[in-house]
């Protein structure tokens, strides 16, 4: 009995202990999940369809295409639109008819003025010079050659029979430099044989032999023949690019500017120039009319002002022909009638200026003195003074008389000058 009592007492060791079932609280998760799912999908399309009515995005409510009114087309209108069958044809240009009238004096303008810039430029493009001169800048640190280039404008103005000559300006031009002109497609040696810092030019020789093929001569016009408002073409170097070209107008002209031993004639334009470089003036003949010296003058704008070619061309021949100009170093005035009697001076011509160690300054002329005569011919003006000393030559003795004033008043003298050259 004992034993029958201790088995069953350790009955329970035997037992297998199988876990509690939780099905009830699976499926309870899974329809909790699924009511929690519909009410989200139920709620997510109320608030949808409702959102999407009021942004106007509902099948009643979609988006009105903008439609621009036009005015009602015309018959003949209707049937320009149809199609001629050629998909490909491209729009028609309206014809100057269908322009107004400002519109085709604009158009024309601007067409003439094209045609007319690439007719310069034409005829000019085989007589533009690029030059390039190098010369020596000491040594640097490494006791090396320094060598320093630049370029300059230059055209071909005139030759001779075994020579061309090239007008440039004296400032871009060192002395000693090694010169190397490039004109029309061909690079050649060059040489500096006259200057002339007054105006501001130079003259550079280029050896006929040194082509292959000869290149153009610009000729010289004539600047006195200019008037306000002709057109002029403006050829340089703007913005280091050689050859580049403007047009424009003359603005003003002032025709007796005084300077040493004559005057000038300059040409202001509305045509914008780069500062530091030289540029050419053309009319539409393609002829150098007028020169922009790179230390020249600028207008308050930039633009060009160029001296007028026709009092430059003695002193150019001088210079090509290496024959030296005549210098006597004054600059003078004209005083007319109504300054002489506001200053309570004599009308005539005196002399502004006495230039510091020229010939005029040797020989004893001094400013306030009234010229009358050089060598018996009567000088009233700076046209006259220039054309008499355009006559004459380095070395040249002149007599001029003079009248001057005193304690008592102007009396008449005379001064002897020896020339000397620019």
């Amino acid at each position: 009995m004992e034993d029958v009592r201790h088995e069953q007492e350790r009955k329970f060791i035997h037992e297998k202990i199988v876990p509690k079932k939780r099905v009830k609280k699976i499926i309870f998760t899974v329809l909790s999940v699924v009511v929690l799912a519909a009410l989200f999908g139920a709620t997510a399309g109320v608030v949808y369809s409702l959102t999407r009515n009021l942004l106007g995005e509902g099948e009643g409510n979609r988006p009105q295409t903008i439609i621009i009114a036009r005015p009602e087309a015309t018959e003949e209108e209707s049937k320009s639109t149809e199609p001629s069958g050629n998909e490909n044809e491209s729009e028609s240009v309206p014809s100057s008819e269908d322009l107004p009238a400002p519109v085709i004096e604009t158009r024309v303008m601007y067409d003439g003025m094209s045609e007319r810039m690439k007719s310069v430029s034409t005829a000019v493009s085989r007589g533009l010079v690029l030059i390039s001169t190098t010369t020596s800048g000491g040594v640097d640190w490494l006791d090396r050659e320094r060598v320093e280039r630049q370029d300059a404008f230059g055209v071909l103005i005139a030759e001779s029979t075994d020579r061309y000559f090239v007008l440039a300006d004296s400032a871009s031009i060192p002395d000693g430099a090694t010169i190397s002109a490039y004109v029309s497609q061909q690079t050649v040696p060059g040489k500096l044989i006259g200057r002339d810092a007054i105006n501001g030019i130079c003259i550079i020789s280029l050896e006929k032999s040194d082509f292959k093929n000869a290149p153009d001569v610009i000729s010289l016009g004539s600047s006195a023949s200019l008037v306000q408002a002709d057109e002029v073409f403006l050829v340089g170097m703007a913005g280091g690019r050689f050859g580049s070209l403007d047009c424009g107008l003359i603005t003003y002209e002032s025709f007796n500017l005084s300077v040493t031993d004559g005057y000038q004639h300059l040409i202001y334009t509305n045509v914008g120039t780069a500062a530091d470089s030289a540029a050419a003036l053309f009319n539409g003949k393609a002829e150098l009319v007028g020169w922009v010296s790179a230390n020249g003058t600028r207008t308050g704008a930039g633009n060009a002002v160029a001296a007028g070619i026709s009092p430059l061309k003695y002193l150019i021949e001088d210079l090509c022909s290496e024959a030296g100009t005549a210098y006597l170093g004054v600059v003078c005035t004209q005083i007319s009638a109504d300054e002489a009697a506001q200053y309570d001076i004599p009308a005539g011509y005196y002399v502004q200026e006495v230039i510091a160690d020229s010939p005029a300054y040797t020989a004893g002329i001094q400013p306030g003195d009234q010229i009358i005569s050089i060598n018996g011919s009567t000088v009233s003006s700076n046209r006259i003074l220039q054309h008499i000393m355009d006559e004459l030559r380095p070395g040249d003795n002149i007599i001029i008389e003079l009248e001057r004033k005193g304690t008592d008043g102007y009396g008449r003298m005379e001064a002897t000058v020896r020339l000397t050259a620019r």
